[in-house]
């Protein structure tokens, strides 16, 4: 009997040896995981106002390696994320290249990023995906105040001109007019027009007859494509 036994082991062992072994991990327990939910918005101007507006198509990502499309609306459901913190980006392209970007931007300070619990939907407020004006013509927004020479009281119904700015002996100069509006009762003015990259001025005229708040008669349109500029009239 013993030798038997014996003669079974060894067997064993022989053909064990002639077949190569593998290791196999098994899956360890499921992380836990919640759910991303928002909207992305892309800005127009209506009455004197900028609107955000729901878009559908644009890409949201959460960190770096989880991603989402928006539907019509701009909404986005984001399922099966594993719980801890993120950034969240969105992306949206009306062109087939990269025309609009954010970084979860709006008018309040920037977060650093999103705390997903497991079970739960995290609610993310609206993405506001600003437009590149370099790649997207006819898409710059100028909105803001105007004010009366006293800098406190709006000036209401007034016609004002967006202007390029041009230099006559080292002096800023009106230029070329982009556009013109009429400022709401409550001095609320917004331009959309393709006004990339470039120095600018508002007038009611052909000089230089308007400030800034912060002091300045004319500022830098950059290729973000949105800016808040209030001024105040010098004459008026």
């Amino acid at each position: 009997m013993k030798v038997r036994f014996a003669f079974v082991v060894a067997l064993t062992a022989f053909l064990l040896s002639c077949f190569p072994t593998t290791s196999v991990n098994l899956p360890a327990a499921a992380q836990p995981s919640g759910s991303v939910a928002g909207t992305v918005v892309i800005p127009s101007v209506s009455n004197n106002q900028v609107v955000w507006n729901g878009i559908g198509n644009a890409l949201v990502y959460v960190g770096s390696s989880l991603s989402t499309t928006t539907v019509a609306g701009g909404a986005y459901l984001l399922n099966n994320v594993p719980s801890g913190s993120y950034n969240v980006t969105a992306q949206y392209s009306s062109s087939g290249s990269t025309s609009h970007y954010a970084v979860y931007e709006y008018n309040t300070p920037q977060p650093t990023g999103i705390l997903v619990v497991p079970s739960y939907v995290t609610l993310v407020q609206d993405l506001q995906v600003v437009p590149n004006s370099m790649a997207s013509p006819n898409s710059s927004i100028l909105y803001g105040k105007i004010y009366h020479s006293n800098k406190v009281t709006p000036y209401g119904g007034l016609t004002i001109y967006i202007r390029d700015v041009a230099y006559v002996n080292s002096n800023p100069f009106p230029y070329n007019v982009l556009g013109s509006t009429v400022t709401s009762a409550d001095g609320s003015y917004a331009f959309q027009y393709d006004i990339d990259y470039r120095y600018l001025t508002l007038t009611t005229g052909t000089t230089v007859d308007m400030k800034y708040t912060n002091g300045s008669v004319f500022f830098l349109m950059d290729d973000f494509g949105i800016m808040h500029a209030d001024a105040y009239t010098l004459y008026q």
